[in-house]
């Protein structure tokens, strides 16, 4: 179908390529390094590096943008405007296709953006049909595949567990080690939930709640009013740390002398062996209820903080507020004071502690917070319905078993 107008001119000079169809002859100019080759099943002619076809410069005509190109030669009518450029088009690679060239009503070639060469054959108007079965039929399977392998595919057991910002980021980071054996299940850990996270068990948001304290009997009895049958799990114990300016020559106190501190009964640092000015209390807000209920009723014995008590939105603001005001005491969660960055942008003095006037000054540490040697500490747990499926048991095991620790394991 295709023959080499350079062989019959015998003029090396331009490289085009002649493509002839039942009602059209036209010569299409094509980089050096390729031919056109027919593909009878798809009804292009698609360039291929095989050889080159020259065409002499006298052969050429002008195009309307300056171009120059070759004159088309019609044997039984004008060549028809090609207003659709096939799209099944496969590039040169030895010289890289840059652009088509088609045929114009006037006989003249025009350039088209599409980045290969190629040209229709006069088909008379019929559709590819091969191709478009093919094409479809292709389409079709995938489509089945992809609707069987979703089929296939159970849905994930939702997990969701609610409560005490304090423990949400630890039991984040075991959520997420958890899935990874068990794809099956997507467990969401969520904290900031009032309280201890009981109202997201009774209301049945979720089904694991977190809390940085013991339930109290009015909570527990709200849970059986509604129908909860409650398991209870210790996860291990998180340390609170007293803290102070670097400047304060104070370096250890008591559990007594601590309480004394807070609870404003002790107002001066003369009281407890330092120097002689005022102390000054911060505190952290009812945004962290969890540790400052448990500062207040567990470990102050339901006493308020002192009256002259600053508070402050977060572990952060308390630290660095010590760290700038002489004289000055606070107490913060044990990752802010070690493992935060706000722990490495600021300086506070850590204060040890002993629990009595003759015990040892202890350091916290997560060793000695584990063990109870120091003697600030309090209680992880979580709470779930007895009736819950397997799955939950089974998960809250891991997690008790995991302990308590550090935020990212």
């Amino acid at each position: 179908m295709h023959k080499s107008v350079g062989n019959a001119l015998g003029f090396p000079s331009r490289n085009l390529l002649q493509f002839r169809g039942r009602n059209r002859q036209c010569v299409v100019r094509v980089p050096a390094g390729c031919q056109a080759r027919d593909k009878q099943q798809s009804g292009v002619a698609i360039l291929m590096p095989l050889q080159m076809y020259n065409i002499p410069d006298s052969a050429l005509g002008e195009s309307p943008e300056g171009s120059r190109f070759a004159r088309t030669e019609a044997r039984q009518a004008r060549p028809k405007r090609l207003d659709k450029v096939p799209e099944r088009t496969r590039p040169c690679n030895r010289i890289g296709v840059r652009s088509l060239e088609e045929v114009s009503p006037r006989g003249c070639f025009q350039r088209s953006p599409t980045p290969l060469a190629i040209s229709e054959r006069s088909t008379g108007g019929r559709p590819m049909r091969r191709f478009s079965v093919a094409v479809v039929t292709v389409l079709a399977i995938v489509g089945l595949l992809a609707l069987n392998v979703t089929e296939a595919q159970a849905p994930r057991q939702v997990i969701r567990v609610r409560g005490s910002d304090s423990m949400a980021g630890r039991i984040d980071s075991m959520a997420k080690l958890y899935m990874n054996n068990h794809p099956d299940l997507n467990i969401v850990v969520s904290g900031g939930a009032k309280g201890v996270g009981l109202e997201g068990l009774m209301e049945k948001s979720g089904e694991v709640a977190m809390a940085a304290r013991k339930l109290n009997e009015k909570e527990m009895r709200a849970a059986q009013e509604s129908g909860l049958t409650l398991d209870e799990r210790l996860v291990g114990y998180g340390g609170v740390v007293i803290v102070t300016d670097p400047a304060n020559t104070v370096s250890e106190l008591t559990v007594e002398q601590v309480k004394g501190i807070l609870s404003g009964a002790i107002s001066r640092w003369t009281q407890v062996g330092g120097a002689d000015q005022p102390i000054a209390v911060f505190s952290v807000d009812q945004a962290h209820t969890g540790t400052l209920t448990f500062m207040t009723h567990d470990f102050l014995g339901d006493k308020p903080m002192a009256t002259t008590a600053v508070s402050l939105s977060s572990f952060g603001s308390v630290m660095r507020k010590v760290a700038e005001t002489k004289g000055s005491i606070g107490f913060t969660r044990y990752r802010d004071a070690f493992e935060s960055p706000v722990s490495e942008q600021v300086q506070v003095k850590v204060i040890k502690i002993r629990r009595t006037a003759d015990s040892p000054a202890v350091m916290p540490s997560r060793q000695a917070i584990a063990d109870g040697s120091y003697p600030i500490r309090r209680p992880f747990y979580i709470y779930l319905d007895k009736q819950a499926a397997q799955t939950i048991k089974e998960f809250v095991e891991f997690v008790a078993g995991k302990g308590w620790g550090k935020q990212t394991l």
